[in-house]
């Protein structure tokens, strides 16, 4: 028992010592207190530093310009740390370079020389550098800092922090991933979605679907932008680039969102039209123009009001619908809004540089809400679509039953009478049924999916009715030329346009005594003509008058203004009579 309590106190008195034995955690340099130069060279000045603190002091250099600001940070080690450290800096604004000890931290970096590429953009991303424990010395340590901004954006530096990877982890996730996850997976939820989109849009092409296509389009370039931290272009053509897309991205969301609120305003899209198209003129100035930051902030003023403009029609619009979908859409709008607004107070310098930024993370919401709604508008269009043709077919079918009805229906009844009637002659039966199986040939020629191509149709037609005007010793003439498109027809208006040949063809049988039935198709401005022509009696001469008084004449007018089109009877050129039929190009999608 002894011997336990005398192990026990034994290993209490060496805890102390264990717990010394163990390497000291290194604890985690703010650097605040620098010295600063400004100048214009590549090389650290040897003279002209003056005491400063970071980051206040950059409010004493307001202004942006392609000044060089050396800043220079002093430290003392009691001894080397026994692990790699890491150099954490927040935000850089525009580009900067760091040198510990005189060694060069990050190499692949460039910076903008006049008339060359624009330099490298670090404002979107945190800067998370390792240290070997031997770039660092026992005593005095010097953190070099060159940084350069651009000729719009001022310069900045937040607080360089000096710690192990464990203890500032925390503090660069959470900037890492808003300023570079989220903008990752908003670039491939919107190349996933545009793929998606194509895809739709190739096999129907909707307006409201071709507008999310040009959205998507749009936001991927800018978000793509974004992510890109070398751009291969001279500055003022990248600030140019930049703006324009910004400005065209703007434009089509604001429509998308304009159309996806059913909003009343209709003069909003001519608005909206007007101010993005003055600003895309003056982003294109830029090229000419040497840009500052009162300039671009005037090109931005159209977008934003009209950003604030589409926020208050939404905000109408949620209170009038009051549903889930609408404050959804409002929510993630009003945050997407944050965004470009905070980039913007940046740029102007009335915001500071040192939180994250919203933009484009803030975005991700408004995606995920805009695909939804679209996707939700798109059935709902697809189904109303789909109902309509259905509704439509419907409607062919009970006029088709109709004509049937009217057509075949009462010529059975005729010839049924005729039959049951002693004294009718043989050859009236013969000939009320043979009109019913004419006008049974005629329906289902036209039911015929191949058929109801005029061309196609017309030749059916021909392949049927010559050999019998052969055997009556009339000679049929066929002139029907290529039209410039394929003139489609449903089963309806094939039977229209039979029944209107078929028409034409009995009178000028009945009533013209004709020798040469001529039949044609040519193309004429605006559509096609149609024309039916013998070289018979003619208008005027023989039994004709009675064609007129009967109902002929105006069933084909009567089915001529189903199709769309316009019928027109008078004497032919040489003689005769000719029925023109002229269809409209409308009817040719």
């Amino acid at each position: 028992m002894i011997r336990r309590w005398l192990l026990v106190i034994s290993l209490v008195g060496l805890l102390p010592w264990a717990a010394s034995a163990q390497p000291r955690s290194f604890e985690t340099l703010r650097l605040s207190e620098a010295e600063i130069a400004v100048t214009e060279g590549t090389q650290a000045p040897l003279a002209g530093w003056t005491p400063a603190r970071v980051p206040e002091v950059f409010a004493q250099h307001p202004q942006a310009g392609l000044s060089t600001y050396w800043l220079r940070f002093s430290f003392e080690l009691a001894e080397l740390p026994a692990e790699p450290l890491v150099l954490l800096v927040h935000r850089v604004a525009l580009t900067a370079e760091f040198r510990l000890n005189g060694s060069l931290l990050n190499p692949g970096v460039r910076f903008e020389q006049p008339g060359g590429p624009a330099g490298t953009n670090m404002l979107n991303e945190p800067q998370w550098i390792v240290l070997p424990g031997g770039l660092f010395r026992v005593g005095h340590n010097e953190l070099l800092v060159r940084l350069r901004a651009d000729r719009v954006t001022a310069a900045w530096l937040s607080n360089p922090l000096i710690g192990s990877p464990q203890a500032l982890r925390g503090e660069y996730l959470l900037r890492h991933a808003a300023q570079r996850v989220v903008p990752q997976v908003l670039f491939v939820l919107l190349l996933a979605g545009l793929v998606f989109g194509l895809r739709l849009w190739w096999r129907e092409r909707l307006l409201l679907l071709g507008l999310v296509v040009t959205t998507t389009v749009l936001w991927l370039l800018q978000t793509g932008l974004y992510l890109l931290a070398d751009l291969p272009l001279p500055w003022r053509a990248a600030v140019s680039l930049v703006t324009a897309v910004w400005i065209a991205f703007h434009w089509a969301l604001l429509t998308l969102l304009w159309r996806l609120s059913g909003s009343s305003w209709s003069w909003f899209p001519r608005a909206l039209q007007l101010g993005s198209g003055l600003a895309l003129v003056g982003s294109v100035l830029v090229l000419i123009l040497e840009p500052t930051q009162s300039v671009l902030g005037l090109l931005f003023i159209p977008t934003t009001v009209l950003r604030f403009m589409t926020t208050v029609m939404l905000l109408r619009w949620a209170w009038r619908v009051r549903s889930w979908a609408a404050l959804l859409l409002v929510g993630s709008e009003l945050l997407w809004f944050a965004g470009p607004l905070q980039l913007m107070l940046m740029v102007q310098g009335v915001v500071s540089h040192e939180p994250f930024m919203l933009e484009p993370g803030c975005a991700l919401p408004l995606v995920l809400v805009l695909f939804g709604l679209a996707a939700q508008r798109l059935a709902q269009q697809r189904e109303a679509a789909a109902q309509q043709r259905q509704q439509g077919a419907m409607e062919e079918r009970q006029r088709m039953l109709l004509e049937m009805h009217d057509g075949i229906g009462s010529q059975l009844v005729t010839g049924l009478r005729l039959a049951r009637r002693e004294d009718a002659p043989r050859s009236v039966v013969v000939q009320a049924i043979q009109n019913a199986l004419t006008d049974l040939r005629l329906v289902m020629e036209a039911q015929e999916g191949a058929a109801q191509e005029l061309q196609t149709l017309m030749q059916h037609w021909r392949e049927r009715t010559q050999p019998q005007l052969e055997a009556l010793g009339i000679a049929l003439q066929w002139d029907v030329q290529a039209l410039p498109r394929p003139h489609p027809l449903s089963a309806l208006q094939a039977l229209q346009v039979l029944r209107i040949l078929q028409e034409a063809l009995s009178n000028a049988l009945q009533h013209g005594q004709p020798r040469v039935v001529s039949v044609s198709l040519a193309p004429v401005p605006g559509g096609c003509e149609l024309c039916i022509g013998d070289d018979g009696v003619g208008l005027g001469k023989g039994p004709l008058p009675a064609l007129q008084r009967g109902r002929g004449l105006d069933h084909m007018r009567c089915r001529a203004e189903r199709l769309g089109g316009q019928l027109e009877v008078g004497p032919g050129a040489a003689g005769g009579t000719v029925v023109r039929l002229v269809l409209p190009a409308a009817k040719q999608a």
